[in-house]
């Protein structure tokens, strides 16, 4: 059993932290927000973030690495409301879901231990939790190092100027789950936006804390040498790829934990290292993994069973009709509803009896709830019957929208023998029943886009990569939808020679951080990544909606613009780093 451990403000040990825990917050109810966050032989700085973290927080809570040998545990006590003492987990995203879930507030923001939010947070985030129209907010994160001068900045070139983080989120349990994996962001459900320089930023100081050698140790021993180009900057730095830190409370934070983790990595430090005992129980990894495999919407194993159905033997022909089904999920992740990416449908295909298909992509039946792994759901699926009378079997199945049929994976499914005769006793309105039936998305029927600005660089190096400041407008009819929602938008682009042969087909995705509403304008910073040869190229800026069409295919105006590729490397030829953007490939 997991106990936490909290921090009254009456209590003895609350005395001891007067300084740390004032007694009023900024956050009243309804809108509280908790702070979470996984730390590991943090001694040195974790007072200092956890009073950078009270100014706007009403609870924190800390998930203290087993394997920390510093007295982190004793500090985390004092100075959060809630403590975990965790099995090691190696990397952040095994036990991130597992800790996000163990917030109480109703708004909940994942920090490491090596971050601080700017100053201007505090004085806007009661605005920020009172919206009622989103569901999480992007923070733009800043890279800290030493300038020449001695001074403290952040580095703006590329990968690091444009990292945009969704930190900041509702704790409602169906809308969010964390990945397993090294570098994976927290999926939120939702509309969501950027939060501009002045409402909340957060400052990252790894690359200033660990010297050059214990950075080149963490790429190697951790990341196997992914990800040098985050973590070794010195390579592409540059005075001018440096803007100065600006706030005096982030210097202050920067300078004072850098000089008491240089005095704690002294090697005459002695550890105090909490063992695992009956006063303080460890939550294993085994656990911590099992809660976000059970909220998680990514699917390896595809599992159905079908418990009970009242599918009616005999059917008019085209007549639709509504069918109780009850189904366990035996999938080894959640099924998501219409509004996640991928979602899951209940779904049906018609076949003949000598086996031929007369149905292949039946109408979509929404689940209105999450389906955890082994829980049942009951569903009131849309069937339509064939056209032409005879005798035919219904196959009852499950679809993962986008990625497969369930029974494709090997799933079992639901078949039946249905007679399907003239009589008119459903309800003969296809029309209606497939507007009705339809999956939930953003549809667009016109595909409209104005490009209203950009810095596209005319000359590049090859296969370097760049970020491109883009200002769009919406002219479709409908809205378009972010990275998680149905049939989501996206900013991408093809390359062409100039005699007009297509290098580049699919080129990365660049998100957008809101949702874009018809006649709405946009500002969007998107990665494009250099051709591998030297020549004289087109680049065409598009929009996509995928799994769909690109704008362009339909009739839309696309950005196309000349461009010199030479041998030079003033982008950042980082294509281990692209893998781990927000600009995905397809």
């Amino acid at each position: 059993m997991v106990r936490s451990i909290r921090v009254n403000a009456g209590s003895a040990l609350g005395a001891e932290t007067q300084d740390i825990v004032p007694r009023s917050h900024l956050i009243t109810p309804p809108n509280r927000l908790t702070v979470c966050t996984l730390t590991r032989n943090s001694a040195a700085s974790l007072e200092l973030w956890a009073s950078s973290a009270r100014k706007y927080a009403h609870e924190i809570v800390i998930a203290v690495d087993a394997s920390s040998d510093d007295g982190t545990y004793e500090i985390a006590r004092r100075v959060a409301d809630r403590v975990f003492l965790v099995e090691h987990p190696g990397l952040l995203g095994r036990a991130a879901d597992w800790l996000l879930r163990q917030a109480t507030g109703e708004w909940v923001l994942l920090l490491d231990d090596d971050e601080v939010l700017g100053s201007e947070f505090a004085a806007n985030v009661s605005r920020l939790l009172a919206s009622t129209e989103l569901t999480h907010y992007y923070l733009n994160c800043r890279w800290v190092v030493r300038q020449d001068d001695g001074g403290l900045g952040w580095l703006v070139d590329y990968p690091w100027g444009w990292h945009p983080c969704r930190r900041l989120f509702r704790n409602i349990g169906s809308l969010f789950w964390h990945p397993l994996e090294m570098h994976t962001e927290t999926s939120v459900l939702g509309a969501g936006r950027l939060l501009a320089d002045t409402e909340g930023t957060f400052y990252h100081f790894d690359l200033l804390w660990r010297t050059r050698e214990q950075r080149e140790r963490k790429v190697w021993e951790r990341y196997g040498g992914a990800c040098r180009e985050f973590y070794l900057f010195e390579e592409g730095f540059a005075p001018k790829s440096v803007v100065p830190v600006g706030d005096p409370a982030v210097i202050e934070f920067a300078e004072t934990t850098l000089v008491r983790r240089r005095a704690a990595d002294a090697p005459s430090r002695e550890g105090s290292r909490p063992t695992p005992s009956a006063l303080i129980p460890l939550v294993s990894l085994d656990e911590m993994v099992a809660v976000a495999r059970r909220i998680s919407l990514e699917l390896t194993s595809y599992g159905v069973e079908f418990l009970t159905h009242d599918t009616p033997s005999l059917m008019g022909r085209e007549s639709a009709y509504y069918v109780h089904l009850t189904l366990k999920n035996t999938s080894d992740g959640a099924w998501g509803t219409g509004f996640a990416r991928d979602p899951v449908y209940v779904s049906y295909h018609w076949w003949t009896k000598s086996g031929e298909e007369v149905t292949d992509q039946g109408l979509r039946s929404h689940l209105l709830q999450m389906v955890a792994p082994d829980e049942t759901v009951a569903v009131t699926a849309h069937v339509l019957a064939p056209s032409q009378p005879g005798k035919y079997v219904l196959e009852w199945d499950v679809v993962q929208e986008g990625v497969c049929w369930f029974g494709q994976r090997g799933a079992s499914t639901l078949c039946l023998d249905i007679e399907v005769n003239n009589s008119e006793d459903g309800r003969p309105a296809p029309d209606e029943m497939v507007a009705v039936a339809r999956r939930i998305s953003l549809e667009l029927t016109s595909y409209g886009v104005e490009f209203l600005a950009h810095d596209t660089p005319s000359l590049m190096g090859q296969e370097s990569a760049y970020l491109v400041h883009l200002t769009m407008k919406n002219t479709s009819d409908g809205t378009w939808g972010t990275g998680f929602v149905r049939d989501p938008v996206y900013i991408s682009y093809h390359w062409w020679t100039k005699s007009g042969e297509e290098v580049t087909d699919q080129g990365l995705r660049s998100h957008l951080l809101q949702m874009v509403a018809p006649d709405e304008t946009v500002a969007v910073t998107a990665h494009v990544l250099a051709p591998s040869q030297p020549g004289k190229y087109v680049l065409e800026w598009d929009v996509v909606q995928e799994g769909v069409c690109w704008f362009g295919q339909r009739g839309a105006s696309t950005l196309c613009l000349d461009i010199e590729v030479n041998n030079s490397e003033d982008g950042r030829p980082a294509p281990s780093v692209l893998a781990s953007l927000d600009g995905i490939r397809p």
